[in-house]
């Protein structure tokens, strides 16, 4: 038959979609809960009033009822329109075909979240319903359109969800007043007897008990590719370009005679079918009601073509009465230039994120202890009377001349009646750069204050210029040479802070203060000086050049600088009466002279600054100020008190899962309001954890025992430079930050941190932004190793790092890295690490890393001249398994058939999976299968076993954090995962690429009905480029300048005697960037086993050799 047109609206597009964030399930009904404005409700609103700015066209008018509510004219606004409500139905789960086709929860999935992170998002409220109804049917009372996908009539009628019960008579209704109808492939098999229903609402659908063929059907089916040119009149048409669509077509649609109100949308071309068919159509009901009906949507993989989700998408807003926009119905994604990743293929993208749902100042809050390590920009001080404050702009300079890289901010005062201060010392220099008083430390609200660097809190009174000598080795009057300096760590009791560090290879010691009196306070430096050989000085304080100065009379030296009535003032104090050339005016400073040969000695330095008609009270304070005796407190004192309690939570174990996983519960509100963004974990040998979070803190976590009755968290370390990572060796706690690995000491045992020791600081950075320090880790004779992303301008930006058992080397071991976030070693020392889809990556990959090896990303390669490749990944892994990476840990022995597995965390998806690996001719492939296990409370990035101790119990422990594209729902987390041997291991243990197949190895015997079924089986192909843009597409393999995926055809499945071996025949298997390998199994115990696996093929063994012998390799996918 003809079916008339009509006419609409074009313009042109295009589209995208994405893999949204997570969908939370009541009862069979899916509340989507949007993560781009869980933390800001400005943005949202903004959206809604953005979104709700559009109108519908031929939108229905409103009822009395409806004008009533609406503003009167004389209030001069609109009402905005209603969201209009679409209820997305899916069938039950349909057993009759294999993964990836007739997946109809997954596709009302991908619509809900495309449309709800659409460029329409705010006209629509979407509501999913699985199993085929809802459980509260009057929820269809208010839907503008109900969509259905599931299975047909044909087969058994009780299959579509429409024809139950009494539901045909429920659509009646929902269609006599005017609400739209969607209906995709299969749905639309109606039997004969519901013909003037369904013709009136749907305008035709598929008849299979009225004709000729055989089976009596005169609708037809066929797998056909064809060329898709939707009806350009149309509005369901907007945005949407031509394009090639390969799918199982529905034709000879039994539609109404002469049935104007039907304009076809898709009419297509099929093999040996003389006249073209119509595919796609769409009807304008009498009564206002819009349907449309697609007899395609075999394929789930469909939704990754732009053009034929814009299509869909148009289709299903069109029938709710939305205006469709000019480039059709397509998601809005903001980025980051330089972490967000920029959309390609459908579901694997993003949801929106930006700036403003990160904007979070608790930091600002928090009691961080009695100092703080970062990178701070000092005020410039070449002239130590002019600026005060630090410029905006110079905290983003990247090579910024007054940046303190590696910068102690101490707290002094801030006792009863001693007004705050504090100073900074340059842990590089061995310099205190300048002291200030007021605030302590200014934080950032941007990403939690991890983002940027803290500034100055308050009004600087004094300091050193950024050209500053530092410590010199006189040699004679006129030439001198830097002096060898060394940080060797601080020591802490109570809130009294001392410095150790070496000049020369001689220990001084140094504590900062303040001292109080004639209505003054001076900042108080008492040193502990040896003897030297040598003339050594150092600068303390800086002076005006240009300014009076003079020494004051008196039995302690006093050196003043007066620059326009400021008076700056500089004194020594000895327990003898000091030498007047202990301090000298040298250039624009004070220097201190340390004489060679000079005894040992104690020494106490002021500093001030006022107004001149102080300077009498100034002597008297200096002239009373008590010698620099070793007057400190011997008695230890505690900063944090008694530990903070919590409970935590035990997992219930499932049949089907032989993973059970328990929550140690992180005491999120706290006293300190300390931030628990958990970065890092290691277990004591007294089976103690050892916590660190990113804001600084290490906390010593006891209690975690079978039932987790009584956690007790002790705060043992605070004011830590962003620490990312945590490793117990022989007793000793290491923490790894962006300007050192620190060993911690309690030397008294009162449960806290007393000696903060610099146990290496040779890790270059220059305080940029994304510039740190991740993942410590040892191997087996106690090395470090560690990574550094960022800080391309240095030599260690972008590496792979080892450092020495005694820490004393440090040294590259491998480059190329961009921002990698963890790594592993097992006990044979293979290493593994993980890096970030951006630039030069194309989605996240794994490596198992060798000495020396490029990893990829070029910027960082540190080669000369640019290598032209890189070394080949364990595997690589695209964004719907991991869009951010974590570290990676290796299994024990405890977990049965996993034990000397790998296991990949993801801090992007809050999710572990199982790495597969093989080595075929010394080249390492593998692969990818999440665990069948919740996603974690935060974006897990650290995890560690407790195999050794007193308290060994072989369970999984994880630590995570929340961060920029992740789905995390806590600041942090602390979690474990248990083995439940009695239950069933659903997870392969092995898969083995081979010339004409893949073969899959499971710990649990397969029922052989499911296993030998090449229907239950899908299999995908594709490879990515390598370039300097930010991620990439998926490519053909079968024409590389293609975008898109191969699929595969499985011809057999053999099972092995055992049934724990399938092998999947295929013509032929090439070397891939990336195979996919789908399958829905069942045990012989009759447990469902899914299978999704995401792997990379480097080489191919022979068809002939399936024992790992390998006699020839194909060539390596690149």
């Amino acid at each position: 038959m003809t079916v008339p047109g009509s006419d609409g609206m074009l313009d042109g597009g295009s589209a995208a979609a994405l893999d949204g964030p997570p969908i939370r399930y009541r009862g069979n009904t899916v509340s989507r809960f949007l993560h781009l404005t869980r933390r800001s409700s400005s943005v949202g609103a903004l959206l809604l009033c953005l979104a709700f700015s559009a109108t519908a066209d031929d939108a229905p008018k409103a009822s009395a009822g409806d004008q009533a509510k609406q503003p009167s004219a004389d209030n001069k606004q609109d009402s905005p329109p209603r969201p209009r409500k679409i209820v997305l139905i899916a069938g039950p789960k349909d057993e009759h075909h294999g993964p990836g086709t007739h997946d109809y929860e997954a596709t009302v999935k991908t619509i809900q979240e495309a449309l709800e992170a659409s460029n329409v998002a705010g006209q629509v409220k979407v509501e999913a319903v699985l199993n085929g109804w809802p459980d509260d049917p009057t929820t269809l009372d208010d839907a503008d359109t109900i969509f259905l996908v599931s299975a047909g009539a044909d087969r058994k009628e009780s299959d579509h969800p429409f024809l139950a019960d009494d539901r045909m008579q429920m659509l009646d209704k929902q269609m006599k007043r005017g609400c739209g109808l969607v209906m995709l492939h299969w749905s639309v098999f109606i039997p004969i007897k519901h013909e003037p229903r369904i013709s009136e609402w749907l305008g035709g659908f598929f008849d299979y008990q009225r004709g000729d063929d055989p089976r009596g059907w005169h609708s037809a089916i066929t797998f056909a590719t064809a060329k898709i040119q939707p009806n350009p009149k149309h509005p369901i048409a907007k945005g949407v370009p031509p394009f090639e669509h390969r799918d199982e077509f529905y034709y000879k649609i039994r539609f109404r005679d002469k049935d104007d109100r039907i304009t076809p949308i898709v009419t297509v071309k099929l093999p040996d079918v003389e006249e073209p068919q119509v595919v796609a159509w769409a009807v304008k009901r009498k009564n206002g009601g819009r349907s449309f009906a697609f007899t395609g949507g075999h394929f789930q993989k469909s939704w990754d073509d732009d053009a034929y989700r814009t299509l869909l998408l148009n289709a299903v807003c069109w029938t709710a009465k939305i205006n469709i926009p000019a480039g059709g119905v397509h998601k809005q994604l903001a980025f980051d230039d330089q972490w967000t990743p920029k959309p390609h293929l459908g579901k694997e993208d993003l949801p929106k994120e930006v700036e403003e749902d990160w904007v979070d100042g608790r930091i600002r809050e928090s009691d961080i202890g009695p100092f703080f390590t970062a990178s701070i920009v000092v005020p410039d001080l070449s002239d130590p009377a002019s600026a005060r404050t630090v410029p905006v702009d110079d905290r983003k300079l990247p090579h910024n001349p007054n940046m303190v890289v590696k910068a102690l901010a101490i707290k002094l005062g801030g006792e009863e009646g001693i007004p705050p201060a504090a100073v900074l010392f340059d842990k590089e220099r061995m310099l205190l750069r300048c002291g200030w008083s007021g605030g302590f430390l200014n934080f950032s609200d941007r990403r939690y204050g991890l983002l940027e660097m803290p500034t100055i809190g308050g009004e600087v009174a004094w300091g050193l210029p950024s050209n500053t000598d530092g410590w010199q080795v006189r040699q004679d009057e006129v030439s001198s040479r830097p002096a060898d300096v060394e940080y060797r760590g601080l020591r802490l009791n109570g809130s009294d802070v001392t410095l150790h560090y070496d000049v020369e290879g001689r220990p001084i010691t140094e504590r900062v203060g303040v001292e109080v009196g004639h209505g003054l306070v001076a900042f108080a430096r008492s040193f502990d000086l040896p003897k030297t050989s040598e003339l050594l000085t150092v600068d303390l304080c800086g002076f005006a050049a240009s300014a009076e100065n003079e020494p004051a009379q008196s039995d302690r030296p006093i050196l003043y600088s007066t620059n326009a009535g400021v008076v700056t003032a500089v004194a020594a104090i000895e327990s003898e009466r000091s030498s007047p050339s202990l301090l000298k005016h040298e250039g624009s400073g004070v220097v201190l002279h340390l004489h060679p040969d000079a005894p040992a000695k104690r020494l106490k330095v002021l500093v001030w600054q006022g107004r001149q008609e102080q300077r009498s009270a100034f002597e008297s304070l200096v002239a009373e100020s008590s010698p620099p005796d070793d007057d400190r407190a011997t008695e230890p004192f505690l900063n944090w008190g008694a530990p903070l309690v919590t409970r935590g939570e035990t997992g219930t174990p499932r049949p089907d899962s032989p993973f059970v996983v328990d929550t140690v519960t992180v005491p999120y509100e706290n006293s300190f309001k300390a931030l628990f963004f958990t970065s890092g974990l290691d277990f004591a040998a007294d089976g103690a954890c050892y916590v660190c979070t990113a804001h600084g803190d290490v906390w010593k976590v006891t209690g975690i025992d079978e039932d987790l009755d009584e956690i007790q968290w002790q705060r043992f370390a605070t004011g830590l430079y962003e620490p990312l990572g945590l490793k117990i060796r022989d007793g000793e706690i290491f923490v790894l930050g962006r300007d050192q690995i620190t060993r911690l000491h309690d030397e008294n045992g009162d449960g806290e941190a007393d000696y903060y020791e610099n146990f290496n600081d040779d890790l270059t950075d220059l305080g940029q932004s994304h510039a740190y320090a991740m993942c410590l880790e040892t191997d087996s004779v106690g090395n470090f190793y560690f990574l550094k992303s960022g800080a391309v301008e240095t030599p260690h930006g972008g590496t792979l790092l080892k450092l020495s058992a005694d820490g004393k080397k440090l040294e590259v071991y491998a480059t190329g890295f961009r921002h990698p976030n963890g790594l592993g070693i097992d006990p044979n020392d293979l290493i593994t690490a993980a890096d970030n889809e951006g630039n030069w990556v194309p989605v996240t990959r794994i490596d198992i890393v060798e000495q020396g090896e490029f990893c990829g990303h070029v910027p960082t390669a540190h080669l000369d001249p640019e290598p032209a490749e890189f070394g080949l990944p364990l595997c690589w892994l695209p964004r719907v398994v991991d869009n951010s990476a974590g570290g990676q840990v290796w299994v024990p022995e405890q977990w049965g058939p996993l034990a000397g597995s790998l296991l990949h965390l993801s801090f992007g998806q809050c999710t572990a999976s199982l790495i597969l690996k093989e080595q075929v001719d010394d080249v390492w492939q593998g692969g990818a299968v999440r665990m069948p296990i919740p996603p974690f409370l935060s974006g897990v990035c650290r995890g560690r076993f407790r195999t050794s101790g007193e308290r060994a119990d072989g369970h999984l422990y994880v630590c995570g954090l929340d961060g920029w594209q992740t789905t995390a729902t806590r600041d942090g987390c602390l979690q474990r995962v248990r083995y439940v041997s009695e239950n069933p291991t659903l997870l392969p243990t092995a898969l083995h690429a081979y010339e004409n197949g893949v073969e899959l190895t499971f710990p649990e015997p397969l029922d052989p009905e499911i296993a030998t079924n090449p229907a239950r089986y899908a299999l995908d192909v594709w490879n990515y480029r390598w370039s300097k843009d930010y991620g990439s597409k998926d490519y053909s393999v079968a024409d590389p300048t293609k975008v898109g995926r191969d699929s595969v055809p499985v011809k057999d499945v053999t099972l092995s005697e055992d049934r724990r071996k399938v092998f999947l025949s295929v013509d032929r298997l090439e070397p891939v960037m990336q195979l996919r390998v789908q399958a829905g199994l069942r045990t012989a115990s009759g447990t469902d086993l899914p299978l999704d696996y995401y792997g990379t093929v480097h080489r191919l063994r022979v068809a002939e050799s399936r024992d790992g012998a390998v006699v020839e390799t194909l060539p390596t996918a690149r």
